[in-house]
């Protein structure tokens, strides 16, 4: 039973990310807050690692000068305030960003489905690094929990894929710096 529910799990992930993959790489949010008084810019999420098992996506989100490096997928984890993402670029060179605070996965129940977990974890991201992002082909991406951690081996096209949001990101926060 525990199988299915977990095949059901990444089965409905999978096909949740696979439809906003049909809008990939594109701004979902430009717009002022009036309430923060900062312009607050959201990506679309793009594919990194498919597959019924493991299935993940990333995407940014930013509030001013704030930069957020957002991962989701399917499945129950837990990441510290000091948890961290390992970034390995094909010329092995690396980058570390560290967790926006406490998360955990959310847990809703679903019909015929059972139990369904799925997280969406936030690391505070500096413009360097993301530039670098832009610039580099990441070949793997290692995402730490409270006591294990999780390797993410990214497909050649899944790595043009994350350059291109990150370019695309990139050119919406700097617009508006300059305004």
């Amino acid at each position: 039973m525990k199988l299915k529910v977990t095949i059901i799990t990444q089965l409905l992930f999978t096909i949740g990310i696979l439809q906003s993959n049909c809008y990939a790489q594109k701004i979902k949010i430009s717009e002022f807050d009036k309430f923060q008084k900062s312009q607050r810019i959201e990506t679309s999420m793009v594919l990194i690692k498919g597959g019924i098992y493991n299935a993940a996506a990333c995407g940014y989100r930013s509030i001013g000068n704030t930069i957020l490096f957002m991962i989701g997928g399917g499945g129950n984890y837990v990441v510290g305030g000091t948890s961290k993402i390992i970034i390995l670029f094909s010329d092995d060179s690396t980058t570390e960003i560290i967790s926006k605070g406490i998360q955990s996965s959310k847990t809703d129940v679903i019909q015929g489905a059972g139990v369904v977990s799925s997280y969406q974890f936030e690391y505070y991201i500096a413009v360097e690094q993301v530039e670098m992002l832009k610039n580099k082909e990441v070949k793997s991406i290692r995402m730490f929990e409270t006591e294990e951690y999780i390797d993410f081996d990214l497909k050649k096209k899944h790595s043009a894929d994350l350059k291109s949001l990150s370019t695309i990101f990139l050119g919406e926060y700097n617009k508006h710096l300059q305004n």
